[in-house]
C-alpha cells in the first residue's frame, strides 16, 4: 500500500516537470503576433499624400459652435408669410 502511494505521488510530481516540447514553446504566440502585424494598415504611420489645408482645431470648433447657436436663437427680423396673407395694399 505504501509503495502504491509513492508511485502515485511520483507520477503526479512528474507532471510538473519541464515540458518535452521546447521548440514549440519557444515559438508559442508567434503566429498570433504575425497575424496582428498583418492587420495594421500603415505600420510606419499614416502619411497623407496631400496635407490638410483649412482651419485649425480652435477656429473650426468656434465656427461650428456659432453655426449651432444660429439655430437656437431665431432672429426677430424674419416675419411670418401667413400673417401678411389676406391684407390689402391700403
Amino acid at each position: 500500500m505504501k509503495q502504491v502511494g509513492i508511485v502515485l505521488v511520483s507520477m503526479m510530481v512528474s507532471g510538473c516537470a519541464a515540458t518535452s516540447t521546447p521548440h514549440f514553446d519557444a515559438q508559442f504566440g508567434d503566429s498570433v503576433q504575425a497575424a496582428k502585424q498583418r492587420q495594421v494598415l500603415y505600420p510606419a504611420g499614416y502619411q497623407p499624400a496631400y496635407p490638410q489645408r483649412g482651419l485649425d482645431g480652435k477656429a473650426a470648433n468656434t465656427a461650428i459652435e456659432q453655426y449651432q447657436k444660429s439655430f437656437a436663437q431665431p432672429s426677430g427680423s424674419a416675419g411670418s408669410a401667413s400673417s401678411e396673407a389676406g391684407r390689402s395694399g391700403n
